[in-house]
This record gives C-alpha cells, sequence and structure tokens, in this order.
C-alpha cells in the first residue's frame, strides 16, 4: 500500500513541476486537491499499517517468544522494519537498551526498558537497523533499581557484590556478547569503568557501543562462492546445492600451516617489495587488507593455511596478541583501514578471499577460555622493596592491594557474572583460574556453549573462516565450570552408558562444549578444522580430543563412532575429528639438535621416531582412532622462542629490550620448556642446525606448522613472550626491508620453500592417512634396506644418534626416498640401499659454499661470483656410501 501512494503522490508532483512551470489551471488545481486528499486519507489507514521510527514491541512480529526463550534469535537482528535485540541474563531484575546517533555522546538518543522471556530479555524498535549504535544498562539484586536513580548515581545501589556472584552497576555501559562490530576501545579517560572507588561513574560516553550491522552486507565474487562451494564437495559428480561438484575439497594430509599476527605480517611492509620473484603491494599495513595483499607471497612459499592470532575485539589492555577477547563476533577495530561504522567487517572479508583465491584456507585463533574484560584489579602486588621478588612464584611475597569490590564491568561482569564466569570462592568473589589469566568462562553452561556455538557458526558462514584454534582448549571440555565437582569430569562423555540409561542421555544434553562443536553438521559440511591445544592449567589432554560422534535420528541415541553407523549420512562426518597442537614433537626435536646427551629413544611416550611418523604412541592407540594428520606438528609458535632464537639463547631475555621498551617483564614467559641452546658466534653451524629443524617440521608424518617469520630467520632477541603492548613495534613485525638485503636470509626463505614443494610432491611419504601399514623402514646405516627394519637397540639408545629412514613402495609416478640422520658430533659414513640415488638435501655447511672440501657439491657462496639465491641447489647422483659430517640430516631420491 505504501508503495502505490508513493507513487501516485510522484506522480501529481511531477506533474505539477512540468505543467507550466508549476503553474496549474484552476480546475487541475483543484482536482489534485481532491486526489492527494484522498490519496494522504487512504495511505494513512490505521496506526498498524506504518513502522513509525522508535517505536518498541516486546518482540518482533516475524519471532516468537519460544524461539527467544530457547536462545534461537540471539543478538541484534535486522527484521519486519526495525532491529530486535536480545540479551541473555538469568539475574538481573531490570534491562535497558540505549541507542546512540552519535556514539560518543553522553546521551542516547533512546532508552527503552526490555521485556523478559524466560532469561532472554528482548526489545523490538522500529525505524532503525544497519549502522546503529547502542549498549545496555542492567539492574540486579547487588543494585537495584530505584526511580530516582540517573547515571553517575548511587540511588538503589547496596553493594558492588554479593554472596551470589552479582557484580550489576546501571553506571556502566556494556557492551552486547552478540555485537556484530564495536566502534572503539573503551575511553578510559571519559569514564572508569571499574565498580569500587569508582562505582559511581557514569560510563555512557567512555564506553565501546555495539553496532548493528546486515550479516549479508558484502558481496561475495563468483570465485569465493566457487571456493565455498568446494569445500562441501567430497568427490567429484556429488551434487551440493544443486550444483555438480567439478573439484574436491582440499584433503586433510595436504595441510601446511603458517601461524602469523594479523599486524605484524604487514606493518611494516613497504609497497614494492623488492627482492622477491613478485613485487608485492602493500598500500594498508598493519591492517586486514594489508594481510589481504600479502596472500599471493604466502602461496608462493607454499603454504595451504593461514592461522591467524586473535582476530576478535579485545580488551583495551590486549596487548600486541589480543589474546583477552572481549567479543566474539566482532573483528579486531584496530585492524581496520580507517575504521567508520563497522568497516572491519567487510575488510576482513576481503582479506578471506584475497586468500581464498590462491586456495590457502584463513583459520583463526579463537580464546573462548577467558574474556578480556579485565580480572580483579592488582590481585597480586610484590611485597617486598622495589616489588621485585626474589620467587615470583611464592605466594607470600604478595600482598593483595585492591578489595575484591574492584573489578572492571565492560560486557559479562555488568550483564550476569554468575551465568558467564566461573566463579569460586566463599562469597563467589573469585573466578577460577584453569588459564593464567583469569576471567574464566563457564563454557560448559549451556547459554555460554551456545554463545561460542553461534559465534563459530557466525564465522563460518558469515566470514568465510575455514578453521579455528582453541587457545586452552582443555577448559571447554568441561561440562560446567560452576561446580567443582566438576572440574575433573572430563571424560565423562566417553562412558555414557546404554541408551536406555537415561542419565547417559541426560549427560549428551549436558556435553562439553568440545563435543557440541565436533557433531555440528554445520562444521562437518564444510570440512572445517577444528584445533586444540589440548592443555590448560587445569589438565594436559593431548590425544584425548574426540572425533565426532554417529546418533540416532532424535540425536541423543548414539549408535556409535563413524564410520558403520547404521542408517546415518556418514557424507561429511566420517573422519572429522579435533586436530590437536603437539608439544611433544617441539621437545623431541628441539632437544635432538641442540642437546648433545639426548639420545634418539630418550622421550617417551613419544620419541624421535614417534615424533617423525605421527605420534602414534599417542594417537594410533587412542580410543577415538583419529588419523596421523590430527597430529599438529610444531616446533615454534607465537608462544614462545622463534627457531633462529632457540639456536641463539640459553634463556629467555624478557626484560628491557627492543620488544619491550616500555618496561620490564623479566618474569614472563618460561625457561623450562625452552630447550634452546646458544650456538655462539658460528652462524654457518646455527644455520645448519636451522635447516634440520626445517627439514624435521617440514618432513614429519602429520600436519606441519611453520610459524611466520622463520623462513627468513626471524628473531625477537631472545624474547619468548612477546606479548606486550610495547612488543607491538617494527622488531616484532615482518621485517621485510631488513631480510631482503642479506643474502644468508633470503637463501633460507628459498631453502624452506623447496623442501615444502619437495613435501607436497611427495604426500604419498609425508602426508599418511593411515597409521596401519605406514611402509616405513627404519635403518642402522651400515645396514641399509627398503623392507625391513634394522635399526635396533644400539641405533636407538646410542650416543651417536645417528639412524636412515626409508619410504617405501611409492606410488606410480613417484620414486623411493632415504633420508640420513646424523645429529651426533662424528662423522659417519651411511652405506645407501642398492641403485643409483639422487642427492636432494645435504644441511651441512656447503650448501652455502663455506666448505667446499664436504662431501656432495659445491655451490656458491653469496659473497661469491656465481650466487644465485633462487636457483636449485647444486645436485649429484651418489651410490654406495655416503659420507654424512656431524649435525646433517641427508635426503636421497632413487633415480
Amino acid at each position: 500500500m505504501g508503495r502505490a501512494c508513493l507513487r501516485i503522490l510522484s506522480y501529481f508532483c511531477i506533474t505539477k513541476n512540468a505543467t507550466n512551470k508549476g503553474k496549474l489551471s484552476p480546475g487541475f488545481a483543484i482536482t489534485i486537491s481532491f486526489v492527494l486528499l484522498f490519496v494522504t486519507s487512504y495511505c494513512a489507514g490505521p496506526k498498524e499499517d506504518f513502522f513509525r521510527m522508535y517505536d518498541a514491541l516486546p518482540h518482533a512480529p516475524s519471532f516468537t517468544v519460544h524461539q527467544i526463550k530457547n536462545l534461537e534469535v540471539m543478538g541484534p537482528k535486522i527484521v519486519d522494519g526495525g532491529v530486535n535485540f536480545t540479551l541473555y541474563s538469568e539475574r538481573a531484575t531490570r534491562v535497558h537498551l540505549l541507542i546512540f546517533d552519535d556514539p560518543e555522546s553522553k546521551y542516547p538518543l533512546q532508552e527503552y526498558q526490555m521485556s523478559r522471556f524466560g532469561n532472554v530479555w528482548s526489545i523490538f524498535v522500529q525505524g532503525v537497523g544497519h549502522k546503529t549504535y547502542y549498549g545496555y544498562r542492567v539492574w540486579g539484586p547487588n543494585f537495584d533499581y530505584d526511580p530516582a536513580w540517573r547515571p553517575g548515581t548511587m540511588y538503589g545501589f547496596i553493594s558492588d557484590y554479593d554472596n551470589q556472584g552479582n557484580r550489576f552497576n546501571p553506571n556502566k555501559l556494556l557492551l552486547d556478547p552478540y555485537a556484530r562490530a564495536v566502534h572503539r576501545k573503551h575511553d578510559w579517560s571519559r569514564g572508569m569503568a571499574a565498580s569500587g572507588p569508582h562505582r559511581h561513574q557514569d560510563t555512557t560516553a567512555a564506553a565501546a557501543k555495539g553496532i548493528v550491522l546486515r550479516e549479508d552486507d558484502y558481496e561475495w565474487s563468483q570465485t569465493e562462492k566457487d571456493y565455498w562451494h568446494r569445500k562441501q564437495c567430497v568427490q567429484i559428480g556429488q551434487v551440493v546445492d544443486g550444483k555438480p561438484c567439478t573439484a574436491t575439497r582440499r584433503p586433510r594430509n595436504s595441510i601446511i600451516v603458517y601461524e602469523v599476527h594479523p599486524k605484524g605480517l604487514s606493518a611494516g611492509a613497504v609497497p614494492n617489495i623488492p627482492g622477491l620473484p613478485r613485487n608485492y603491494q602493500v598500500k594498508y599495513p598493519g591492517t586486514f587488507r594489508g594481510a589481504g595483499e600479502l596472500a599471493p607471497y604466502l602461496a608462493e612459499l607454499g603454504v595451504t593455511a593461514v592461522e591467524f592470532l586473535p582476530v576478535h575485539e579485545a580488551g583495551s589492555d590486549g596487548g600486541y596478541w589480543k589474546y583477552w577477547t572481549l567479543n566474539f563476533f566482532a573483528p579486531e577495530v584496530t585492524y581496520a583501514y580507517k575504521p567508520k561504522e563497522g568497516s572491519q567487517v567487510n575488510e576482513f572479508r576481503w582479506m578471506v578471499e584475497q586468500f581464498h583465491k590462491y586456495d590457502i584456507e584463513v583459520w583463526i585463533d579463537v580464546v573462548y577460555n577467558h574474556t578480556g574484560e579485565g580480572g580483579l584489579w592488582r590481585e597480586r602486588i610484590p611485597n617486598v622493596e622495589g616489588n621485585n621478588p626474589t620467587n615470583p612464584y611464592n605466594p607470600h611475597h604478595f600482598w593483595g592491594y585492591d578489595p575484591p569490590e574492584t573489578a572492571t564491568i565492560l560486557s559479562y561482569r555488568g550483564i550476569d557474572n554468575y551465568a558467564y564466569y566461573a566463579l569460586t570462592g566463599p562469597n563467589k568473589e573469585f573466578y577460577y583460574d584453569h588459564t593464567g589469566t583469569g576471567n574464566m568462562l563457564r563454557t560448559g553452561y549451556p547459554p555460554v556453549r551456545r554463545m561460542v556455538l553461534d559465534s563459530l557458526k557466525y564465522w563460518v558462514e558469515k566470514m568465510h573462516v575455514d578453521g579455528f584454534r582453541f587457545d586452552l582448549c582443555e577448559v571447554l571440555e568441561k561440562r560446567d565450570g560452576q561446580e567443582t565437582g566438576n572440574w575433573n569430569a572430563y571424560d565423562y562423555w566417553k562412558h555414557w552408558g546404554p541408551d536406555s540409561d537415561s542419565a547417559a542421555v541426560a549427560n549428551r544434553r549436558n556435553m562439553s562444549a568440545t563435543m557440541h562443536i565436533v557433531n555440528d553438521p554445520l562444521f562437518q559440511r564444510y570440512d572445517i578444522r577444528m584445533v586444540a591445544e589440548p592443555w590448560s592449567l587445569g589438565g594436559y589432554r593431548y590425544g584425548d580430543h574426540p572425533k565426532a560422534y554417529c546418533y540416532g535420528p532424535d540425536g541423543l541415541n548414539y549408535t556409535g563412532y563413524e564410520p558403520g553407523c547404521a542408517n546415518q549420512d556418514t557424507t561429511y562426518s566420517t573422519g572429522y575429528a579435533y586436530f590437536e597442537w603437539s608439544d611433544l614433537f617441539k621437545r623431541v626435536t628441539r632437544r635432538i639438535v641442540n642437546h648433545d646427551d639426548y639420545r634418539l629413544n630418550s622421550d617417551s611416550p613419544v620419541d624421535f621416531g614417534g615424533a617423525l611418523t605421527g605420534s602414534a604412541a599417542k594417537f594410533a592407540e587412542s580410543w577415538d582412532g583419529r588419523q596421523p594428520y590430527h597430529n599438529i606438528n610444531k616446533i615454534t609458535a607465537h608462544d614462545g622462542f622463534t627457531m633462529y632464537d632457540l639456536l641463539s639463547y640459553n634463556q629467555k631475555r624478557n626484560g628491557r629490550g627492543p620488544l619491550n621498551p616500555d618496561g620490564v617483564d623479566p618474569y614472563s614467559g618460561d625457561d623450562y620448556s625452552n630447550y634452546s641452546r646458544d650456538w655462539g658466534w658460528n652462524e654457518g653451524l646455527k644455520r645448519q642446525n636451522f635447516r634440520n629443524l626445517i627439514v624435521l617440521l617440514l618432513l614429519s608424518i602429520g600436519t606441519p606448522m611453520l610459524l611466520g617469520g622463520d623462513e627468513w630467520m626471524r628473531t625477537q632477541y631472545g624474547n619468548n613472550n612477546a606479548y606486550t603492548a610495547g612488543a607491538d613495534n617494527q622488531y616484532n613485525w615482518f621485517r621485510w626491508g631488513v631480510w631482503l638485503a642479506d643474502p644468508v636470509a633470503y637463501r633460507m626463505y628459498d631453502f624452506t620453500k623447496k623442501i615444502i614443494a619437495f613435501r607436497k610432491d611427495n604426500l604419498w611419504a609425508f602426508g599418511k592417512t593411515s597409521y596401519h601399514n605406514m611402509q616405513l623402514y627404519w635403518n642402522d646405516i651400515v645396514s641399509p634396506s627398503c623392507n625391513s627394519n634394522t635399526a635396533g637397540a644400539l641405533a636407538w639408545g646410542g650416543t651417536d644418534k645417528v639412524i636412515a629412514l626409508c619410504y617405501a613402495n611409492p606410488p606410480a609416478g613417484k620414486k623411493l626416498i632415504y633420508i640420513v640422520f646424523n645429529l651426533g658430533t662424528t662423522h659417519k659414513n651411511a652405506q645407501l640401499p642398492p641403485g643409483n640415488w639422487r642427492v636432494l638435501v645435504d644441511t651441512q655447511e656447503y650448501f652455502e659454499g663455506f666448505n667446499g672440501q664436504l662431501s656432495g657439491n659445491w655451490c656458491p657462496n653469496y659473497n661469491e661470483p656465481g650466487f644465485n639465491p633462487s636457483s636449485p641447489k647444486c645436485l649429484n647422483t651418489v651410490t654406495g656410501n655416503y659420507g654424512v659430517p656431524p649435525r646433517t640430516i641427508v635426503i636421497f631420491q632413487a633415480e
């Protein structure tokens, strides 16, 4: 009706303007008057025919009370000519929605009291929509509603917290946990977000506002649509969404991961980076767009998945790494180029598209175990002169400064502290800390678990993310963290019992977040990679994460692990399971290179042989039967030394320095698990060991993960915990200008690229898809064989650290691979299996031209005529014996 009326009015307005330059005859004017009177009367109609600006209803007409109560429409939803807002709070007594025209104003444009449906508060506001700014005020038992209350007053205040853990305070404007974008960080100069002495301060102007956005406000390219379609293709010819599959999704055994900081990758880049085979343009350094602009670089290196450190909106004290997540739906605002009205959302999508154009998956590090809301202020202050305790781990060296009343209130804590956080203490005034950072989320609690699942689905469906790495995933394995008796109930879902047991069915409904995630059909359909960091302060669960279950039609009756689930479509669930970060691989490879007294069988349950063949002791015998590729092999990651530094420092150097310019942080980081060594000024030997580590990582069975920058021998100057805000500087970013001017660094990049290419060309050897019948044979170097194991106890437990490995029975078109490891301190002669062998890689110094007398061919060094860093290594063919110097790995391929 409204559109028809507008067309009639438009017609007569146009006619008026077109007739005698607006001068109408008296008769025609009378006619128009009658028509306009009729149109306006008719079109006005009853009031319910209009969406009146800012009129409000308890919920949108399209939504039912059942949907709202069951958390099916959480967050801001643009619908029915307005926006429906919902907020979960079971202990709130009153909730207000505030809408802003200017997000910097201390006065809202409109303020509404919301209606309660179960534990969900709802309101539908007509006439508002895309790019609306908003926030919440919430009252509860410890801060009652009083009609006399005004922002900045204390009417109704009872206490900062009560014996049920409530911390409501309407003076603090709160960010919606489901906001799709945040307009900026909290401005502490305009209002303290803390309770305690600052409980009265109004944060309406200071607070970060949520932004309502249309979730489909981005036009994906046809290339991206094809990529997203292909992710559902298990086999060629399969019909998905009415379209036949002409290609299949990436095999799980072919993944090569590159972990990198989303800002640091491009922040130090300059336009037209010189020296690389292609001139990469970086017009937007340090942003999502800048990272996307470097997608062709990662494609050229050869990686197939980029894993970004957290990209979710972090608290203002989130440091460089941004592990203090404040909102699990919104992309980090500081990673946008001139952020405006939520532009960071589409900039993230643009970045994803760039990587997908090069068939590179985008994974993000997600931190659902705790939030960035800030904890109790200054819980532990060093109780010694100079605030520098001699033993920082002794609790007697600390004293409490602020009482538990003083806590930051930005979002979850003020919405419902008890519902969102895992609380402890006699009055629930403290927080369980299985994370080492406080603010531990109650991830086993249904509404919080639902928020986690909703967040993951949003990043898959609306942002096209391919995978997630779960920080401290052990926290997500709890049924519910609020009751202390459940903290050690990790394996309850392994032993559910028969389906006739009603308790077993109840357990399934209340199973951990990790189980809900792996069994969700959306993630299975798109083969979304779920990667667990399988530990926290609350437990160590490496090798224990689950595969998908199969259920009956009701979703409850367990029928067993797939494959073989009766009456179950296993098209997408087959083989679907968690990947896991392996700390054991890191320990073994670092020690075998850096520690002369280490033996090949020194570690248990995963020794040197186990580390290189997929950690079978933890995965092959695991109760759920996962495959080698589910094991993520890593030597370095963001939290720890870079590969160059673990060969350059005996201990961490986390005091004042390039990565800590603003202060001293000597007690952060860990020395116990560094397994590092300072190899002194012999840079040639250091690089030889570096190449050994690259080979061990990229030619191991499992999924390798390379720390971004290691291909250039990136250094953090001995800092193994470069998380601080001060570390967000040029020394921590990728130093492209320095690296590209250094031929030695360039040659390491070239070496890494070639090893990656060799792995990808020989997935039959290094990308095993089963632990059974791997066709691997370990040899004593004087007893070569490609059809039997000849290495005995002396080879595995001896002091020489010398052994060989044959990858046998190659498929058609491929050739045998034989690798000799001499990681000891003496020269050895290796007897090769019969036939002619081509030397593909020899990690000793002759690769750089330092010593032409060493075995193998000699190639020009960077300071000699004929040096070309991008040229292939000089190769030779050998038979019989081959001399293998100390600390060397040699890779042979049959002629």
